[in-house]
């Protein structure tokens, strides 16, 4: 399987080993009515850890973007979600973050998300570049998956978001994760707000081939190479702060085309 925008396109090195910038981490807060929570008096940190690695932490600066209000509806906007206190509902979505314009008030912070892995896969991934210790071939970058915890201070106590993952864990049938790349693109904003939804898709299409019946798969390679096509225009264009309209109408036709049928 290819390397997938959510990480290859936004996830670079950010310790004193690279030159390169850490990664945006951002993280919404919302209430069982769907509104977004109040987050007057809230602090919050992230740990981070994926078998083999270091753990990495990051302490979360709360953000007030000009248009937000903390009890309008809250927008979702494709990461991964954890219940905690049985009323409250945490997104973590990496690689990305509303800035200025975000519509509900939440926490960002920066963290390096990255790993490096031989190409021959002769050792477990590590925390920086450098040569394999078995065949000396330059590392590579490598897709990881780490395990989250948001550690939330609040006039009422603490509250801890466990369980969270980057990227967001896919769907295990075939039905579901076409389902929600259909539901993902309805929800997408326009403009860079769209841009983790648009990586969460191809995150899903990727999947899809191994999770469809026999009988649909060589249909379902041809549409999923499609949709990879599709979200990359998207991503070119929504990068860069434009609007990307026909690029996100060709990405809707491609994914609506999805074969319909329960996986295996």
């Amino acid at each position: 399987m290819r390397s997938l925008p959510f990480l290859a396109l936004t996830l670079v090195l950010g310790s004193a080993l690279s030159a390169a910038a850490e990664d945006v981490v951002s993280v919404f807060v919302t209430g069982k009515d769907g509104k977004a929570a109040d987050l007057t008096g809230w602090t919050a940190s992230l740990t981070l850890e994926s078998k083999g690695l270091a753990t990495r932490t990051a302490a979360l600066d709360f953000k007030l973007p000009v248009t937000a209000q903390p009890r309008a509806d809250a927008p979702e906007h494709g990461g991964h979600f954890v219940r905690i206190d049985g009323d409250l509902s945490v997104e973590l979505v990496g690689g990305w973050s509303p800035g200025a314009g975000g519509l509900a008030p939440f926490f960002e912070g920066h963290v390096s998300l990255k790993a490096w892995e031989c190409p021959m896969k002769c050792v477990p991934a590590e925390d920086k570049p450098g040569k394999c210790g078995k065949c000396e071939m330059d590392l590579d970058h490598a897709d990881v998956t780490w395990t989250a915890t948001v550690t939330f201070k609040t006039p009422a106590g603490e509250k801890v978001a466990k369980a969270l993952s980057l990227p967001p864990p896919v769907p295990t049938t075939y039905g579901d994760a076409a389902a929600e790349a259909k539901a993902q693109l309805g929800r997408a904003l326009m403009g860079s707000a769209a841009l983790p939804r648009v990586r969460r898709i191809e995150q899903l299409a990727e999947a899809l081939p191994a999770l469809a019946a026999e009988d649909i798969r060589a249909a379902v390679k041809v549409r999923v190479q499609a949709i990879r096509e599709a979200c990359e225009a998207a991503v070119v264009e929504l990068a860069t702060g434009k609007m990307a309209t026909e690029q996100m109408k060709t990405l809707e036709k491609k994914v609506e085309g999805l074969p319909a049928t329960s996986g295996k």
